[in-house]
């Protein structure tokens, strides 16, 4: 059976590609779930994959070369994009310096097909409201679905999952399942409307990621993603009334009572959180030992940093230090902190103006809030796991939320300006008669 859904999944991914290149967003959304629900019942997959993922950006790069001519000088245009590529180019820039030993080129080039694919192509897959309409409702549906199916069907060994066959290297941490799991649920939340069966679908998507997070004893998955859909709910309304405000408060203790119930139920995370201390406390020393070293530097490690991947040296951390945000000051200095300050300011500041946010349609404040979600879901993760390099999540939702917000202001201002000329255009017709 899990062979059969693998094989299902891949056909259907190139099928939605085929009816329009913007559904291509929707296999690289899935990309690192699917490779693990393929490892988990493929030996070949299992040993092999980064082939399952190059075959998904395949797809993605089909879908770029059905863009219409000149659609990729847009990336100029988008000021969020530009940062980020400024950023990553810097991180790339910094290996030069960045201690031998830390192996810091090598380990950006192992990352950097997939910091392309999500930076410079993922965005250009959508070019009307509509398209991202489309995409997210496909998630919905098709992510949703693979949360209910890794839920329920792999068995679980305390944070492993149970292969179907004797290979050794078993995924034994598969905390991509609960970061996939969180970002589908607060989608399918952000973006839920009026009626029985969506609002089912939802309940059960939401029931079933929160049940895999449990599973995978995923700590931070579980109180990131319940805190970034009540970051992004207010970023769906154009202005306040008491009914949303009541709204606001019933979902925020319903996260709160979803959280006390797994706390004080025996399984993998609530036992994990009755005992954070230790890897909290590993976490602040490993951050701690690489901000001091950057704060000793000098002037010029101050503002130009250690050099990307700097963590690795066997001086310093020889990990990544699991905190993103001060991981860029670090390695970076002043020079990209300020650019990924930025990067996160804006997104922010779009989130809550509410000048510009209510001149926008309805539906592209709800999408726009879920990728915002999803990006402050990623922003909150990369504090307890991951390093910048390989934040292919972080720099794609927060793309994609920017050309949402951009797209449908410019789609409001293309309907005025042809409600203008429809106008001018009456007016001359009475003139003439």
């Amino acid at each position: 059976m899990g062979t059969l859904v693998f094989l299902v999944y891949g056909g259907l991914f190139a099928a939605l590609t085929v009816r329009h290149f913007s559904y291509a967003l929707v296999a690289l959304i899935c990309m690192f779930a699917y490779e693990q629900w393929g490892g988990i019942n493929l030996a070949y997959v299992a040993q092999n994959g980064s082939v399952v993922n190059l075959a998904l950006i395949l797809l993605a790069l089909i879908g770029w070369f059905r863009l219409p001519p000149g659609s990729s000088l847009e990336h100029f245009m988008y000021p969020v994009r530009v940062a980020i590529t400024l950023l990553l180019l810097y991180a790339f820039i910094s290996t030069l310096w960045a201690p031998t030993d830390a192996r810091a080129t090598g380990r950006f080039m192992d990352g950097v097909h997939y910091l392309i694919v999500v930076v410079a192509i993922a965005p250009l897959l959508v070019m009307k409201p509509e398209n991202v309409t489309r995409v997210l409702d496909v998630v919905t549906t098709v992510g949703g679905l693979l949360v209910i199916l890794f839920a329920y069907v792999p068995s679980f060994e305390g944070r492993g999952i149970v292969y179907e066959y004797d290979f050794e290297e078993t995924l034994s941490l598969p905390l991509t399942l609960g970061t996939f799991a969180g970002s589908v649920m607060i989608i399918s939340m952000v973006r839920l409307r009026g009626g029985l069966l969506p609002t089912l679908w939802a309940l059960v998507v939401s029931g079933s990621a929160i049940f895999l997070i449990v599973k995978t004893g995923s700590r931070g998955q579980l109180i990131f993603s319940l805190a970034a859909l009540m970051f992004c709910l207010p970023a769906r309304w154009k202005r306040l009334s008491l009914n949303k405000v009541m709204i606001y408060v019933l979902l925020g203790l319903m996260a709160a009572g979803a959280f006390l119930v797994v706390l004080n139920t025996e399984n993998t995370l609530s036992a994990r959180i009755r005992n954070a201390d230790q890897s909290t406390q590993t976490r602040v020393e490993m951050i701690s030992i690489l901000m001091e070293a950057w704060s000793a530097g000098g002037p010029e490690v101050l503002i130009f940093g250690l050099g990307s991947s700097a963590s690795w040296s066997q001086e310093l951390v020889q990990f990544y230090p699991h905190v993103v945000p001060l991981e860029v000051l670090g390695e970076l200095g002043f020079v990209g902190f300020a650019l990924f300050s930025w990067i996160v300011l804006s997104l922010f500041m779009k989130a809550y103006s509410g000048q510009v946010k209510s001149q926008l349609p309805q539906q592209t404040l709800n999408d726009y809030s879920a990728l915002f979600g999803c990006f402050v879901f990623a922003l909150l993760i990369s504090c307890k796991q991951g390093t910048l390099i390989y934040s292919t999540d972080l720099f794609m939702y927060a793309a994609l939320a920017e050309k949402t917000f951009v797209l449908g202001g410019k789609a409001l201002q293309d309907r005025a300006a042809s409600a203008s000329r429809r106008r001018r255009f009456r007016r001359s017709m009475l003139q003439r008669t």
